[in-house]
């Protein structure tokens, strides 16, 4: 019976990890130690550029004024954070390179127990990265709008924050050309400016990212390094 719940738990732990792999923000869990837990995959990403956050010995540290912190020592910081299950704390990390600072909202959590390792004061920490393509998958706007390719395209680059000259730029298009091709885009969507677009597009699909591709031949391709089961 034991054994059944286990299974249980550990297939509804894939499945929520699975999920949590199609967010376009970084999401990791940490236990008091800052010991990692698991990450999902945009966080993985994230934490290999080792350009803000890394991972020394499983710890997983943030650069704060220029030095590196265990990712708990943001919550200590804070008076009473240490009393509250439900604190969190939303602060900016600033990179090495000249790319935008890294937004991180670091949020207590209830207490898990991963692996026989007690988690006490679980957290959970989310890392939100402003430069990084949103990427919104072309069959969903085409489903969703009745996009073209042209103007999926479009609509991609007005969210990673192109302007209308550089989209049509990119497109290789005369000025009246892209103009009509934001014409239709609005006409489709229903919205009346660019502003309100880019805004309607983020609500309705800007949480989301398209589902990693296995290899050919990879079974497990799309399985982050540091997920771990819960039993």
């Amino acid at each position: 019976m034991n054994s059944q719940s286990c299974n249980t738990s550990t297939a509804l732990a894939d499945a929520v990890l699975s999920a949590l792999d199609l967010l376009t923000a970084g999401v990791v869990m940490v236990n008091s130690r800052s010991q990692l837990l698991f990450m999902n995959r945009v966080a993985e990403d994230i934490l290999s550029e080792c350009d803000g956050f890394e991972v020394v010995s499983d710890i997983l540290q943030v650069s704060i004024d220029g030095s590196l912190i265990p990712i708990q020592e943001l919550l200590k910081g804070q008076a009473g954070f240490s009393s509250s299950p439900k604190s969190e704390v939303v602060s900016a990390c600033v990179r090495r390179t000249s790319r935008t600072p890294l937004t991180v909202v670091v949020r207590t959590a209830s207490s898990l127990a991963l692996n026989g390792n007690s988690a006490k004061a679980t957290t959970l920490v989310f890392i939100l990265d402003p430069d990084r393509p949103v990427g919104l998958s072309r069959a969903d706007l085409h489903q969703l709008y009745g996009l073209t390719y042209t103007e999926s395209n479009l609509v991609n680059w007005l969210m990673d924050g192109k302007t209308l000259e550089e989209c049509r730029v990119l497109l290789g298009v005369r000025p009246s050309t892209v103009r009509m091709h934001l014409r239709n885009v609005l006409g489709k969507t229903g919205t009346a400016s660019q502003g309100e677009l880019v805004w309607l597009l983020f609500k309705n699909l800007g949480l989301v990212c398209n589902a990693p591709v296995a290899s050919e031949g990879s079974t497990n391709a799309s399985v982050p390094t540091h997920h771990k089961m819960i039993c």
